[in-house]
């Protein structure tokens, strides 16, 4: 065994899947999370506490005696929030680091670098009688947890400097995932959403022939303070085509979609594993971009309804190898109605060759599936 580790922040149900591939590869995997009765601490090799005043002297011993990969927060802004807290202290880096520098990980720091005309902070913004729809959101977070939309009526309250104001923007939302090569970003994918309030439902990929797909893929490339020279990391942009001001970036990332969707649906829709692609990076210094095949692939959540969860049944013989399900919830677990992205029991993701068979897979797919309840 190689003496590479990697260390995982949080250690959550939803980052196993890395796990699960970096021990394939014989990379010891050192998980990190507030909760020290963690259900998945025995899926690691070595569990540790993310707080840094909770690790003693021994476990800093293992941390910098090991030859670190490094921190990664890989789907969760939680992550990357602590994953650059340790970096510090510890002296090992991070995938957001700019050579011996760390990147600053905050919405409001990398969406005023492309927007700063419709982004600022509510000490810096007239509340009162203001003629403009604003959402509110926090500056790190993630599975739209904590937004909203202001309007005249409730700008009223009292908002600090943990949140953003952001200008409501008016139009189709799209999604853009890629890798960032020292700093030149590369598009992959980019999807179009269907949301409902803040969750999107499906998603769909849009062929590189697209039109849009292009006018995209430019659009991100001009936004250069997004990517520094002597950086990469995956990235996920989302986007608004708005009616009138044209495309607008709302989110930004410096990590893959949340519940490894980045991973999956990149790997669906042109054939790139990103984070076997991302690790090789980081152990060999070498970054190659295999041939890119691309096909119509579509994610399709489950939402959470009320009730004791029992299971999820469908009709299985619709989905091909390399379809995906992924089921979010445990057994006897209680549901909410769904009120953000957060709000998921697990999602299908679904590919073809042409999109008229992949509207029907999906069709035929929603009939099929049930949601047993207590």
């Amino acid at each position: 065994m190689n003496n590479f580790h990697i260390y995982i922040i949080p250690l959550t149900f939803n980052q196993l899947y890395f796990v699960n591939k970096f021990r394939r590869r014989n990379i010891k995997v050192i998980g990190l999370d507030d909760n020290e009765n963690n259900l998945h601490r025995d899926k690691v090799d070595f569990f540790l506490p993310c707080d840094p005043k909770q690790i003693n002297k021994l476990e800093f011993d293992l941390i910098k005696k090991s030859t670190s990969i490094g921190f990664f927060g890989l789907n969760s802004d939680f992550g990357i929030k602590k994953a650059i807290e340790l970096s510090k202290i510890t002296g090992i880096r991070n995938n957001f680091s700019v050579g011996e520098k760390t990147m600053i990980f905050d919405k409001y720091h990398y969406l005023r670098m492309v927007n700063q005309n419709f982004i600022n902070l509510p000490s810096k913004t007239k509340l009162l009688n203001n003629k403009f729809h604003y959402i509110k959101k926090p500056r790190f977070g993630s599975g739209s947890r904590n937004i909203s939309i202001l309007n005249q009526k409730n700008f009223k309250e009292n908002i600090d400097d943990s949140f953003i104001l952001q200008r409501r923007f008016i139009g189709i939302e799209y999604s853009v995932d890629g890798v960032n090569f020292n700093g030149t970003p590369i598009v992959f994918t980019v999807s179009k959403r269907n949301s409902e309030k803040f969750s999107a439902q499906t998603i769909i990929s849009i062929r590189n022939s697209n039109k849009i797909f292009n006018k995209i893929k430019g659009y991100v490339k001009k936004n250069k303070p997004l990517f520094p020279d002597n950086t990469t990391f995956p990235f996920h942009i989302e986007l608004i085509n708005d009616l009138r001001f044209g495309l607008q970036i709302i989110d930004f990332s410096p990590r893959g979609g949340g519940f490894s969707l980045g991973d999956f649906f990149i790997n669906l829709t042109t054939g790139i594993n990103l984070s076997d692609l991302y690790l090789n990076y980081l152990i060999t210094n070498k970054f190659k971009i295999p041939k890119i095949k691309y096909m119509y692939s579509m994610i399709y959540f489950i939402k959470y309804k009320k009730g004791v969860f029992k299971e999820i049944t469908f009709n299985n013989n619709l989905l091909s190898k390399k379809d995906k399900f992924i089921q979010l919830i445990d057994k006897n677990e209680l549901m909410v109605e769904p009120c953000n992205d957060n709000h998921r029991i697990g999602f299908f993701i679904l590919s073809s060759i042409y999109q008229k068979d992949l509207k029907k897979k999906f069709m035929n797919l929603k009939k099929s599936i049930s949601i047993k309840t207590a």
